[in-house]
């Protein structure tokens, strides 16, 4: 068995978590585009507001600003009663881990 020495430096750990921030960005990215391609267009308004936050060095937020989005997303009392709510988050989340 042949001994393999990974030596990492302080740099070589600033890539490495460079690439992975990078990695995280691209992922939030194609789940905003997803997202885009899934949500049910009326005005347009739901589908131009849908963008990515960063909320800190790990962690980003896909979704929208605008006031009906949870209500689409999530449905209500009523939209739960009759199929007129259509997730577009979720499914595109799904989609993109399930093409990783």
């Amino acid at each position: 068995m042949s001994n393999v020495k990974i030596n990492y430096n302080q740099q070589g750990f600033k890539d490495l978590e460079d690439k992975a921030i990078l990695y995280l960005e691209t992922i939030a990215e194609n789940i905003r585009i997803e997202a885009k391609s899934i949500v049910n267009v009326d005005t347009g308004k739901l589908k131009d507001s849908i963008q990515v936050i960063p909320i800190d060095k790990w962690k980003r937020q896909i979704g929208s600003d605008v006031e009906y989005a949870p209500y689409q997303e999530l449905g209500t009392a009523r939209l739960h009663s009759i199929p007129s709510y259509r997730p577009y988050l979720r499914p595109a989340l799904w989609n993109v881990i399930n093409k990783l």
